[in-house]
């Protein structure tokens, strides 16, 4: 099975697994975590922000939720999508994740908290949250293990330039393979963009790239698909060699690879122009 289908597979299976969380399953959490909170632990990915912060976010399972709040009915804040119909002819929203003021919870009663201490013997040492290993984890799901060894090859390629995984893209005991998938696309685009960094520029008194040099990123660029989550690694490095031994050297504003593809190609139009 090549590399380019077994990525898509996993990625259909992530996606199915996310179709199947319960409908009413909606995550809380304090209102004072909104304006830095950490999407990745949802499996979200931010896709717009406003004066407010953010707005649209993209979720684990490709929905596009929009941020809501109604100032009739408290100070929540929610994210919610679009979800059909119901039987009176209303529009049915999801909502994803709130953002509200928790109230304290009431003490326990005296008989309760008599209870409690007599069935608690010893007291038991809160779990540690650590990155899950390759060959270890309490998540069941099969996915899990394919997901995980790509986790590891992708910070072990991040150690190796001298960098850490950012603490935001960390996999945990708990993860399921939604999330870990959306850290992972993340963790994919940031090591690609390392790499790039890291890349050697091209030497300006190098001699000029040869015809059959030329010829050869012109073929690549006509072949080659764009950019995506599953294949940045691949391009990056077949891109990168291409400029380089061409001489090419990306603008500041070519930001990211599909950019710096179209950069590099207008660059070659202009060499073999007649």
């Amino acid at each position: 099975m090549s590399e380019r289908l077994y990525a898509l597979l996993t990625r259909i299976a992530v996606a199915l697994e996310a179709q199947q969380e319960p409908e009413d399953d909606t995550l809380t959490f304090p209102l004072s975590d909104f304006s830095a909170f950490a999407w990745t632990k949802i499996g979200a990915t931010i896709v717009d922000r406003d004066s407010d912060g953010v707005s649209i976010i993209r979720t684990a399972n490709g929905k596009m939720a929009k941020r809501r709040s109604n100032d009739k009915f408290g100070t929540e804040i929610w994210f919610s999508y679009s979800d059909g119909k119901a039987p009176d002819g209303s529009n049915k929203y999801r909502k994803v994740v709130e953002f509200r003021n928790v109230a304290p919870p009431e003490p326990l009663g005296r008989k309760t908290e008599q209870a409690v201490k007599a069935a608690t013997p010893a007291a038991v040492p809160p779990l540690m949250a650590t990155i899950v290993p390759a060959t270890a984890g309490t998540n069941t799901s099969p996915l899990m293990p394919h997901l995980l060894e790509r986790y590891q090859s992708l910070a072990k390629e991040l150690d190796g330039m001298g960098e850490l995984v950012p603490a935001e893209l960390t996999i945990t005991l708990d993860t399921t393979p939604p999330i870990a998938q959306g850290v992972l696309d993340k963790l994919s685009r940031l090591v690609a963009a390392r790499r790039d960094a890291h890349r050697a520029p091209a030497d300006p008194g190098a001699p000029a790239a040869s015809q059959a040099e030329r010829d050869a990123a012109i073929a690549w660029l006509r072949d080659a698909p764009r950019a995506t989550a599953d294949n940045m690694g691949k391009f990056a490095k077949e891109l990168g060699d291409h400029m380089f031994l061409c001489g090419f050297k990306p603008p500041k504003e070519a930001y990211n690879l599909n950019a710096k593809r179209e950069a590099f190609a207008a660059w070659l139009t202009e060499r073999v122009a007649p």
